[in-house]
């Protein structure tokens, strides 16, 4: 999937060489962010389904935080990229990948949430 989201983008933001040059490093450190917040999630999910027993109040507490955590590293992250892209960018070339970026992680989290069983 990543390769054809870059594809993607590449055909959807039509990039100048000095546009490209600017933008495809902070394109690049923000997959790697979001591939340590995927990885989390991940972790949760797999912690959470692998269970054979109800959950602890301690272990449930657990879960939320690495939850929420996650969500603040996405949040600082996404901040990150839009400071990056708002400077190597126009503002309407930024403002169409923020989108982008945000349609993905749109589909990404919907798949999640129908795989993520609810705490008992």
């Amino acid at each position: 999937m990543r390769a054809d989201k870059k594809v993607f983008v590449a055909s959807t933001l039509q990039l100048t060489d000095a546009e490209a040059k600017k933008f495809w490093p902070i394109y690049d450190a923000y997959q790697r962010d979001l591939d340590m917040v995927n990885r989390q999630q991940i972790r949760a999910i797999e912690g959470l389904i692998a269970r054979d027993r109800p959950l602890s109040d301690p272990y449930a507490r657990q879960l939320a935080n690495d939850l929420i955590s996650g969500d603040e590293t996405e949040v600082k992250a996404r901040r990150k990229l839009y400071n990056g892209v708002m400077r190597a960018l126009p503002p309407k070339k930024a403002a169409r990948y923020m989108q982008i970026e945000a349609k993905v992680r749109a589909f990404q989290d919907y798949d999640i949430a129908t795989t993520f069983p609810l705490v008992k």
